[in-house]
Formats: C-alpha cells, sequence, structure tokens
C-alpha cells in the first residue's frame, strides 16, 4: 500500500469509514487521513480499494478531504461535516457522579466550619463585652504597732 491509496477501515471505532493513507511508517503500520481522525493503523486493520489518489505525503486534513471530494469518494455532506467537526467550540468537560458528590460534601464541612467559626466569634464577642463584675479589694487591716516590754 502506497501514499494516496483509498482504503476502508475494517476494525475499531472507525470501521467502515473511508480513508487515505498519508504516509509510510514502521513496518506493517501506515498514517490515516480522511473520513477517520488523523492516525497511526495496522495494515491489516485497512481494506485497500481499486482508487488512488494524487497527494503529498504528510498532507494535510483539508488537502486530503477536498482530494476525495473531488474524485467523488465522499458528499458535501461528509466533507463540511469533517470541516466543521474542528471547528466546533469545546464545552464543559462532563464531571462525574463520584466528583459532583465529593464537591457537595467538601462544600457543605466548609458551610458548616464557618458556620461554627461564626458562633465561636459571637460567643467570644458576647464574653469580652459582657459587663465585669466589680471586685471589692479588701483593705489590709493595720495591725497596731507593739510596744517594747521594759
Amino acid at each position: 500500500m502506497k501514499v494516496g491509496r483509498v482504503c476502508v477501515k475494517t476494525m475499531g471505532r472507525e470501521k467502515g469509514l473511508l480513508c487515505l493513507i498519508i504516509e509510510e511508517l514502521d513496518s506493517g503500520f501506515v498514517m490515516i487521513d480522511g473520513l477517520t481522525r488523523r492516525r497511526k493503523c495496522n495494515k491489516a486493520h485497512l481494506q485497500p480499494t481499486p482508487n488512488a489518489l494524487k497527494i503529498s505525503n504528510k498532507a494535510k486534513t483539508e488537502t486530503v478531504l477536498e482530494a476525495m471530494k473531488q474524485a467523488e469518494l465522499i458528499t458535501d455532506k461528509e466533507h463540511k461535516a469533517r470541516m466543521t467537526s474542528k471547528d466546533k467550540p469545546k464545552g464543559p468537560k462532563p464531571v462525574k457522579k463520584k466528583k459532583l458528590e465529593r464537591q457537595a460534601r467538601t462544600a457543605k464541612q466548609k458551610e458548616n466550619k464557618k458556620k461554627t467559626k461564626k458562633v465561636v466569634k459571637k460567643k467570644e464577642i458576647k464574653k469580652k463585652t459582657a459587663p465585669k463584675k466589680k471586685v471589692e479589694k479588701k483593705k489590709p487591716v493595720k495591725k497596731p504597732a507593739k510596744t517594747k516590754k521594759k
């Protein structure tokens, strides 16, 4: 299989999709692109078709798709779908349920800590502002001076 050969993927998640060989790698592997993602692929997982296109080695995805469209191997709809998939803005990553539960739990714990701190502060403030009781100091009683005996 040489660069420019149109193939059909026979294995993996992209099974049945058209692709184009864009580079020959180590023995048994090629780099493919087209309706599939650009990736290294085992030659045993590809079914070659009689079609071959003239493209340069390591051609860009846009060039590959344009060549496939001109050869009428793919429709305009497939071409547009593949081209616009890169331009779509990426949304936030989905968060696992366990992670959400953990975040909620830690948020509650933080909230509880804040509440307890406020209660403790209020008690401290009450203690500081509570009127102090006057403690009467006892005056020392003067003892009469002892007289010397003669």
